[in-house]
């Protein structure tokens, strides 16, 4: 699997995310996308990790315009062929 830009990701299933953090590391968490409420509008949606909320590359930027959070995307892998069984 390759890295796709986050603008091409799915907003209807969890992903994995790629982002670097405020201390310039590499960083990858599975993701949804989160709607504060239907219609909104792309920049009050965000992706939503277990750790809170992350940015999307795609629709939210900083003051100098670069982009913020997010900004590649894959598909979660698929799970081990033999789950054990308690």
């Amino acid at each position: 699997m390759e890295w796709k830009p986050i603008e091409t990701a799915p907003r209807d299933r969890n992903i994995l995310v790629y982002f670097r953090d405020g201390w310039d590391n590499d960083r990858v968490q599975e993701a949804w996308w989160k709607m504060p409420y239907d219609g909104a509008p792309a920049v009050q949606c965000a992706w939503e990790t277990m750790k809170g909320t992350l940015l999307s590359a795609d629709v939210h930027f900083n003051s100098d315009g670069q982009p913020l959070g997010a900004t590649h995307w894959m598909p979660l892998p698929e799970p081990p062929a033999d789950t054990p069984t308690t």
